[in-house]
């Protein structure tokens, strides 16, 4: 079968020979039904999100690993929110549906629910040419930007979502129109639902974000480690790694650290990664003992990051996004047996709870967190026990060579229910 894979702004693919390649979840998918001898199109965006630059100059075509990566070109941006980025979805639409037209039709699309633009134009394409299309819903586009709201103005947010829902067409008609939508968790798929509340198909399905195993280094000096990143010796760590940026609430991590550094417990915060308020953190921290900010890692520097630590941090705020999501942070401390430490209501608290691989704290509270985690200072057992946890529950339900291929076959039986 011919099939297309459809995210904008998902890292395009690595070489398999990389070692510590990322392996995100559209370029795996696309890797494993070309392996099952599918010709594959894995399609994004000419423009980097997460770099603000142009990977192509035009739109063009490479082969990658096994498939092609087709890249929509579309012009730059320079802000989350504003007329740019406003611009570029509409013109990433326009200059796919040019690009599908001259192309050998597939036997069914597979694309994500973000931009609505691109999500619409792969339905109105797939319709016209009675073709199945697949919605990979990962967030809750475009209920989202309600989170930006200034403070002053929050009370408004039930009326303006009233009102997003009102005008919200393209996306009650692309999840009405879809063939199959596929959502990370339960409660985002009922929030895709009720945008199409006439929808009653058994093609609908959950598939969560998944992580590949990650096997213990063999060759690692952990003293080595710890030095280099300013930690005690007998310190526990607790680390963050991805974007710095406003989605996690790095404030109450500060002030954590400052009880646990006042109260003399070895523990000790390591943040990893880069992004808008990297300097800053790294300014208020300064003068901390227990905190370390190291800047943006390599796969195999994240790895052995992972090996001297204990947690895992989730300070995603509380907003509808993540309350009813598990991000791929989540699978991906999972995958390396780190305890998890939440500060996030909803779907991450409740698998914490009920698989027991892990901690709770109230939400943008410096001194729940520093009392939950004190708690573990003196009972390494209990750490360990978490850890182990944490990993059981990866290869159960989050394991990338377990959800992976359910997502394949789930494709590719769209495409034959044609």
């Amino acid at each position: 079968m011919k099939i297309w894979i459809i995210n904008a702004q998902e890292n395009p693919p690595e070489p398999i020979s990389k070692i510590g390649r990322r392996q995100w979840r559209s370029n795996s998918l696309s890797e494993t039904l070309a392996n099952r001898g599918h010709d594959v199109i894995r399609w994004r965006s000419s423009f980097s999100h997460q770099k603000k630059e142009q990977l192509s100059s035009q739109s063009s075509s490479i082969r990658v690993n096994n498939f092609n990566q087709q890249f929509i070109y579309s012009p730059s941006y320079k802000h989350h929110i504003g007329f740019k980025r406003f611009r570029h979805h509409i013109e990433l639409g326009n200059e796919f549906l040019r690009l599908a037209k001259q192309s050998e039709l597939p036997d069914v699309i597979n694309v994500c629910n973000v931009p609505l633009e691109l999500c619409n134009a792969c339905i109105s394409f797939g319709e016209k040419n009675d073709i199945p299309v697949i919605i990979d819903i990962r967030d809750l586009w475009p209920d989202s930007y309600l989170n930006f709201l200034p403070k002053k103005i929050q009370f408004l947010k039930k009326p303006l979502l009233r009102l997003l829902n009102l005008f919200s067409y393209k996306v009650r008609r692309s999840y009405s129109k879809a063939t199959a939508i596929t959502a990370i968790t339960k409660p985002i798929l009922d929030w895709g639902l009720k945008k199409a509340p006439n929808r009653n198909n058994s093609l609908d399905a959950v598939f969560p974000m998944a992580y590949p195993k990650t096997n213990p280094i063999k060759k690692i000096n952990k003293s080595e480690l710890r030095i280099k990143y300013g930690v005690r010796e007998n310190s526990l760590i607790a680390c963050y790694s991805g974007n710095i940026g406003y989605q996690t609430d790095f404030d109450t991590f500060l002030l954590a650290a400052k009880l646990i550094e006042s109260n003399n417990l070895p523990i000790h915060f390591i943040i990893a990664g880069s992004g808008p308020r990297e300097n800053e953190i790294k300014e208020k921290s300064s003068k901390l003992s227990n905190f370390t900010v190291t800047g943006w890692l390599s796969g195999s520097e994240l790895r052995e990051l992972f090996e001297i630590s204990s947690f895992g941090l989730l300070g995603f705020f509380n907003v509808t996004d993540y309350i009813k999501s598990l991000p791929n942070k989540f699978s991906e401390y999972l995958s390396a047996g780190l305890a998890l430490v939440c500060g996030t209501k909803g779907e991450m608290a409740k698998w914490i709870n009920d698989y027991e691989c892990g901690i709770n704290y109230k939400s943008m509270d410096a001194e729940s967190l520093y009392i939950e985690i004190s708690k573990l200072v003196k009972h390494e057992k209990e750490v360990i026990r978490l850890k182990r946890n944490a990993k059981n529950l990866h290869l159960k339900h989050f394991d990338h060579d377990v959800v992976i291929p359910l997502l394949a076959d789930h494709v590719e039986k769209v495409a034959h229910n044609k």
